[in-house]
């Protein structure tokens, strides 16, 4: 189980297994892309150019992988191409993360 007190010490260990040609027996890692919606309109992002139906992630599918991933000592991220704070439970999902895994660390 892992037990980072930094966000770069989560890195480290992820590039401590490419570096071996390893995989790891749980990513040090995980990141989450909330929502797939995104309120700017940036010249070199994709969605500026691709229109799709707004998609979000259920809550009790998120709670559940929140979970499962907190039992290893993860590090959790929620990014992508989208912007996370349009994402309805973003409070919820730091909440999660927060009062479940203290050690925890995400983006």
């Amino acid at each position: 189980m892992y037990n980072f007190q930094s966000v770069s010490e989560a890195y480290e260990e992820s590039r401590k297994f490419r570096d071996l040609g390893q995989t790891a027996p749980f990513p040090p890692y995980v990141t989450f892309e909330l929502t797939n919606c995104c309120n700017f309109k940036c010249k070199m992002c994709y969605r500026t150019y691709v229109h799709k139906e707004r998609k979000d992630i259920e809550l009790d599918f998120l709670k559940t992988a929140l979970d499962e991933i907190c039992n290893w000592g993860s590090m959790i991220r929620f990014l992508g191409y989208e912007e996370p704070f349009l994402y309805p439970h973003i409070e919820k999902a730091i909440e999660i993360v927060i009062r479940d895994r203290l050690r925890n660390f995400f983006l």
